[in-house]
């Protein structure tokens, strides 16, 4: 909404309209922090760039934390298949099966943290230490990149 105004104006300033924006899912993860580390790592190097971040924003792009259920159901045909192609979502078919659902369980956790009352610092904390534990996971005893 614009506001505009004239100096000695009267005039009332027009109702507010109802908020537009989705409430966070309701889904919940199990996954392990380290799958959710990856799925952050993904995230950020797939997604943030249009969809900024998990339960934040919003507008023009739809907010994944705040996606319906069909489309978390959906997730492997939206991001591999390109199932949305035509709404201008990019096919991401470089992602691995399980890379797609570590992303699905990084948007999920931060939708339930955020629902559970986490301040997004906190939040961004916890998840970079996940981050750090999965990539640390990523090297095997003979120090060999195991993923990636």
């Amino acid at each position: 909404m614009v506001y505009t105004f004239k100096l000695g104006g009267n005039a009332d300033a027009p109702p507010k309209l109802p908020s537009d924006r989705r409430e966070l899912t309701l889904l919940t993860t199990d996954a392990l922090p380290v799958d959710i580390g990856w799925g952050y790592t993904h995230y950020f190097q797939n997604c943030v760039g249009c969809h900024s971040f998990p339960g934040q924003g919003g507008g023009a792009i739809p907010n994944l934390a705040r996606s319906s259920d069909t489309t978390f159901d959906n997730y492997q045909s939206i991001l591999r298949d390109g199932a949305y192609a035509e709404l201008g979502m990019p096919k991401h078919d470089h992602l691995s099966k399980k890379d797609v659902e570590d992303l699905k369980a990084y948007v999920i956790f931060t939708a339930q943290s955020l629902r559970e009352g986490a301040s997004p610092a906190d939040l961004n904390r916890t998840v970079a230490g996940y981050q750090k534990m999965a990539l640390d996971a990523d090297y095997s005893e003979d120090g060999t990149r195991c993923r990636l």
